[in-house]
């Protein structure tokens, strides 16, 4: 799916960028590697810097890594010819294969939706704990600036006794009777790692903590209920839950998490975590699951779980961030109506 295609996608990246003049200009003469270039959120990252130097704010290159470089091709065929820009097939579980240098890592390489998590279990462990540690030795090599490890909401685990959202100082449990536990762990573990190799070689690192994110950039492949929500809708099909859909979590658009991992990137403190949640979207996954209904004027329905629904995000009672920390740096949510623009973009390409 080639998002750049679509005019409303190449508006939504420049009026991103047209938001955050200063914050891009930081970016000017850096080069920026990110793993998981061709996912969710790495490649909206991607997409978002090589704006910056088309709109003349910034001149930065960037170094797109992914296992399949056919999949990076398609999503990043737009921009063959621009020579700051760089596509390097790469699984960061086995080596770092890069030998120019590199200011900033923004590493994203992991599975993140729950089919990969109940087939590739192992994967999506060794993918956040050796893909990090990989990372992090390269670091010490090159002489990387700082490290960007993108973790998830997941970390929190349970919220039991958890009132409000999940500030970055808290944690709950997590469930260890299932191979689901891969991916909060392996949050968990990654983050111990980049502070392990700041106290240790004074590699300076910063991780981020995204909630649920939504936006056009979804792969084809993304097993989350709300992605589904948007394939339904374009496809003017009822939208199905497979639970009363009551447990109350963060949302994020795509564009403003970006926006917030470059903030954390740029400004956030050494070896801190910073949450990244839109309080616009604190709700249900009913509520949102209904607000995508309403846009694409098509209806929810109730049906019944099929095996991957087992797999579904922890049941928790709540889950949602407090992202007022990363408020502070000066990161900055657009003002739109983000599911409607979601829905536009998909139906363009």
């Amino acid at each position: 799916m080639n998002l750049l295609k679509s005019k409303t996608y190449c508006s939504l990246l420049k009026s991103t960028v047209a938001d955050n003049r200063a914050l891009m200009s930081a970016f000017d003469g850096k080069t920026v590697m990110i793993t998981g270039a061709s996912g969710m959120i790495g490649s909206i990252i991607a997409a978002i810097l090589i704006c910056a130097n088309k709109e003349g704010i910034s001149e930065c290159r960037v170094i797109a890594l992914g296992r399949n470089e056919d999949r990076l091709k398609s999503r990043f065929s737009e921009y063959a010819d621009i020579k700051d820009f760089v596509i390097l097939p790469c699984d960061v579980t086995e080596g770092i294969t890069v030998s120019e240098d590199v200011d900033f890592i923004i590493h994203g390489a992991s599975n993140a939706d729950p089919a990969s998590f109940s087939k590739y279990p192992a994967d999506t462990l060794l993918a956040n704990i050796m893909g990090t540690y990989n990372l992090l030795e390269f670091c010490i090599k090159k002489g990387v600036s700082r490290f960007e490890f993108i973790s998830s909401g997941e970390f929190y685990g349970s919220s039991e006794g958890i009132k409000e959202g999940f500030k970055e100082s808290d944690i709950g449990k997590l469930d260890f009777s299932s191979s689901r536990v891969c991916y909060p762990e392996g949050k968990r573990s990654a983050e111990a790692l980049c502070k392990c190799y700041g106290a240790q070689y004074g590699i300076d690192t910063v991780a981020v903590r995204p909630c649920h994110v939504f936006g056009p950039t979804m792969t084809d492949t993304d097993s989350r209920a709300v992605s589904q929500f948007f394939r339904n809708a374009c496809e003017g099909k009822d939208i199905l839950l497979n639970s009363p859909g009551n447990i109350l979590r963060s949302q994020c658009y795509v564009a403003d998490a970006a926006v917030g991992i470059l903030t954390a990137l740029i400004f956030g403190k050494e070896g801190e975590a910073y949450n990244i949640s839109d309080p616009a979207f604190k709700m249900t996954i009913r509520q949102f699951a209904e607000a995508v209904a309403k846009a694409a004027e098509t209806n929810v329905v109730f049906g019944n779980p099929q095996d991957s629904g087992i797999f579904e995000p922890v049941p928790n009672k709540m889950q949602v961030l407090d992202s007022s920390k990363l408020a502070s740096l000066g990161w900055k949510i657009r003002s739109s109506d983000k599911i409607k623009e979601t829905l536009k973009i998909l139906n363009e390409v």
